[in-house]
């Protein structure tokens, strides 16, 4: 089957499996929150899926983008990670919020955009709706798209201290003599004890379903901790999934 069969029947599949557990069956077997739970493990699965199917990277671009569907829950008194949208209470059904210093007024389902750059060189669209309001926190969801202009990946500890934070679900294909986006490993191909991985240091191969860890600095007051695992290992490509943890310090 080819690559673009194999991805519309897959995301056919995960479409028609969404709209039956998000709708009448899913409300009466998991309830209101249980669907977004649901919706979280498409996702997920939707992952693994691109691992396989999607277009191979060629090695590092200017750009690193990391685009995924996202859950936040944003305290009271505080901001959107990097925005201008803050959370500042709540009445009856309905939240408080600040965008830009204009207040509004948002409930359950009404859109909590935004786009801009969370610190120079790294820009973000936020396309988010609010999915429940309590005293304490606002929980929106939705999808995220972070672009990091010109990363240049340096092993290094992540900073976990830095206010900006988003984990991201992310997937890769990568040829052959490529680098996994955000990190120095080059796929040097399939062997007998599994993928090639050059530039790692100690046992540079992994089986199908093995971990890849990396934390480093991609620029100046930005850093990734990948949490991979192999999902596709052939002589040419290698499909890899898992999540990313972005810290950005302005």
């Amino acid at each position: 089957m080819s690559q673009e069969l194999l991805t519309e029947a897959g995301t056919w599949l995960l479409g028609a499996l969404g709209k039956m557990l998000l709708g009448g069956l899913g409300k009466r077997l998991f309830g209101g929150m249980g669907r977004w739970l649901v919706l979280a493990a498409l996702a997920l699965a939707l992952v693994v899926l691109l691992a396989t199917c999607m277009p191979g990277s060629n090695g590092q671009d200017e750009t690193l983008t990391y685009s995924s569907p996202v859950e936040i829950g944003i305290a009271q008194g505080e901001f959107l990670p990097g925005t201008d949208i803050q959370y500042t209470g709540k009445s009856d059904k309905d939240a408080h919020v600040s965008i830009g210093g204009q207040q509004a007024l948002k409930k359950a389902g009404d859109s909590l955009n935004w786009q801009g750059d969370l610190v120079e060189g790294v820009a973000a669209d936020l396309k988010l709706r609010v999915v429940f309001i309590t005293e304490d926190k606002l929980h929106v969801a939705g999808t995220a798209e972070i672009t990091i202009a010109n990363p240049t990946p340096q092993s290094a500890p992540a900073n976990e201290l830095a206010p900006i934070h988003y984990k991201l679900p992310v997937a890769h294909r990568v040829k052959k003599g490529a680098a996994i986006p955000g990190t120095v490993f080059i796929y040097a191909g399939k062997t007998e004890q599994g993928a090639h991985l050059a530039n790692m240091e100690g046992y540079p191969y992994r089986e199908v379903g093995d971990s890849i860890v990396w934390n480093a600095q991609l620029r100046d007051g930005v850093w990734v901790e990948l949490n991979l695992r192999t999902a596709v290992i052939t002589d040419n490509t290698l499909g890899v999934a898992g999540t990313a943890d972005l810290w950005i310090s302005p």
